[in-house]
């Protein structure tokens, strides 16, 4: 790997890896729902924005709110895994009982509306949660010396 090679991977791994502040994870949302929604209008591919964006936002954005409160990145698969559950056992329950077609679609869009709200809760609760003072196993806090010191050996 060349020496620019090695530092760009180093500044994403840091990104990932570190501790991200309230007023970024909502500028961060602010960005994301504005490339979202931009994404939704343009009809772009279904896994573009059923998997690949919100695999972003895991990434890039909830890894490391999560982080900062000291919480492992894994949370962050919470509203993707309760819609993957939620569609298991509507699929489940339409093969093993074949209830009334106008049933199964009700029972789909109170299974949307709530992972969408368990999504929009979740959300909110990244925003909301204080960061906890001080370095943590992820890191030092943001806005600290600390992490300032890490940003100057990524510039």
């Amino acid at each position: 790997m060349t020496e620019a090679t090695t530092s760009r991977a180093s500044s994403l791994t840091a990104l990932i890896t570190g501790r991200s502040g309230r007023a970024r994870y909502w500028i961060a949302m602010g960005v994301y729902f504005a490339v979202y929604l931009s994404a939704t209008y343009a009809h772009l591919p279904f896994l573009l924005l059923q998997v690949a964006l919100p695999l972003i936002w895991i990434a890039l954005i909830a890894a490391p709110r999560l982080h900062d409160f000291d919480r492992s990145a894994g949370w962050a698969f919470t509203p993707m895994g309760t819609g993957f559950v939620g569609g298991f056992v509507l699929s489940f329950w339409n093969g093993v009982s074949s209830p009334d077609p106008g049933l199964l679609a009700r029972a789909g869009v109170i299974e949307q509306l709530l992972v969408g709200l368990l999504s929009v809760a979740f959300m909110i609760w990244l925003g909301a949660v204080p960061s906890n003072t001080g370095p943590n196993r992820f890191g030092p806090s943001p806005g600290s010396k600390a992490a300032h010191d890490v940003a100057k050996v990524f510039e």
